[in-house]
C-alpha cells in the first residue's frame, strides 16, 4: 500500500476570513441573553434586598461592589457571566434557575414546599 500525500490550499485561501474583532470584546458564545441579562439583575435587586445592600452582597458573592452594583443596574451594559455564576452560588440556587427566572430556595423543595436538612 503506497502512501500519498495530499497538499491543501493555505487556511483562508478562497473562504471569507474571520469576522475581525477587538481584543477586549467577549465572544457572543459567552454573552448572556437579554432574558438571562433581566434574570441575573431581579436576582441581585432580590439579594441586595436580602442582604441589606450591595455591600454584604458583594461579600457574599465575592465580587467587588462597584462591579455588582453595576450588573444589577439597568442602563448599565451586559454583566460577565462570571457574575451569574457567583450570584447563583451565593444565593445557593442552580446557575440554570438564576438565569430562566424560575428560582426556588434552595433549603425549600421546589415540589411540596419543605424545608430541606442542612
Amino acid at each position: 500500500m503506497t502512501m500519498h500525500l495530499r497538499l491543501l490550499p493555505k487556511p483562508g485561501a478562497g473562504q471569507d476570513p474571520p469576522p475581525k474583532r477587538r481584543k477586549w470584546e467577549r465572544s457572543e458564545a459567552y454573552s448572556l441573553t437579554d432574558d438571562e441579562v433581566r434574570h441575573l439583575r431581579a436576582a441581585l435587586q432580590n439579594l441586595r434586598r436580602k442582604l441589606g445592600g450591595w455591600r454584604a452582597v458583594a461579600e457574599a458573592t465575592g465580587i467587588p461592589r462597584e462591579a455588582v452594583s453595576q450588573a444589577g443596574s439597568a442602563h448599565d451594559g451586559r454583566p460577565h457571566p462570571m457574575i451569574a455564576i457567583k450570584v447563583a452560588r451565593a444565593a445557593r440556587v442552580s446557575l440554570e434557575a438564576l438565569l430562566s427566572g424560575t428560582i426556588h430556595d434552595a433549603d425549600v423543595c421546589p415540589a411540596c414546599g419543605r424545608k430541606k436538612a442542612p
